[in-house]
């Protein structure tokens, strides 16, 4: 753990001021910036809309309509409508013309530390920052004992992160079911780009990164690099010279 509080160890985090609409968090007596928001294919991993969702996304994310101390709705500061995330509406970045309210309210936020109405800074909450936790621990252990053929062992691992908030436990398993536990269980986490490289999907389509979907012009083709070679880094000469058993990554 990362000690953080707003008078000794005052270590800012901008992720609740960086993801919540503004109005909801000016309801609370802070500010945002209605940026950072889930991906589509995130909550779909997590069951958003459906009677199995997974216990995790309510503790992670807020997903649904806002509401004042006071049990008032919050508005959406562009339509007069109330402010109600909808996490299956987020893009990459909205056309001209877009829908206000959709613009205003797309996408689950960040929920997993919240405000801490104790604390005399909005960026410097009186809780623990997560660096690393057991349950990464257990998650690495499953995927290393996947990857050695141990796929019982591996079950049993992730089953025992699932049982934490009492999610039904998985009946098998492969690959992807641990990288989707990992983001199940770590989002917000800072895990999720080297957990994608490590797993090979750093440069797939999804729900919402695929040739033709709307984004920025300035952000270039999402699959100008189709083998992911760009992901890690080269070993330098120098360190490839002191030990011969090294390989040079794939692409250099």
């Amino acid at each position: 753990m990362r000690p953080s509080d707003d008078k000794i160890y005052k270590v800012e985090d901008y992720n609740r001021m960086r993801s919540l609409h503004y109005n909801h968090a000016g309801a609370i007596g802070y500010s945002g910036w209605n940026g950072a928001c889930s991906t589509v294919h995130q909550m779909k991993v997590y069951g958003y809309g459906t009677e199995d969702a997974d216990p995790r996304l309510a503790l992670n994310f807020y997903t649904d309509m806002d509401y004042t101390a006071e049990c008032d709705p919050v508005n959406d500061g562009a339509t007069d409508q109330n402010l109600e995330y909808m996490p299956l509406e987020a893009v990459v970045d909205f056309p001209t013309g877009a829908d206000a309210h959709k613009v205003k309210c797309a996408g689950a936020r960040f929920k997993k530390y919240e405000y801490d109405r104790a604390s005399t800074s909005q960026t410097c909450m009186n809780n623990d920052l997560v660096i690393w936790r057991y349950a990464d621990a257990l998650l690495l252990k499953a995927e290393a004992e996947y990857r050695l053929g141990n796929t019982a062992a591996a079950l049993s691992l992730v089953n025992e992160v699932r049982e934490r908030v009492k999610a039904a436990p998985r009946t098998s398993l492969t690959l992807n079911d641990i990288l989707d536990e990992r983001m199940l269980e770590l989002a917000w986490e800072g895990t999720r780009r080297q957990d994608q490289v490590r797993f090979c999907t750093f440069t797939q389509p999804t729900a919402d990164r695929y040739v033709g979907v709307w984004h920025n012009a300035s952000a270039g083709d999402y699959n100008n690099d189709t083998r992911g070679y760009t992901c890690v880094y080269p070993i330098p000469y120098a360190v490839l010279n002191l030990n011969p058993k090294l390989k040079q990554n794939p692409g250099y």
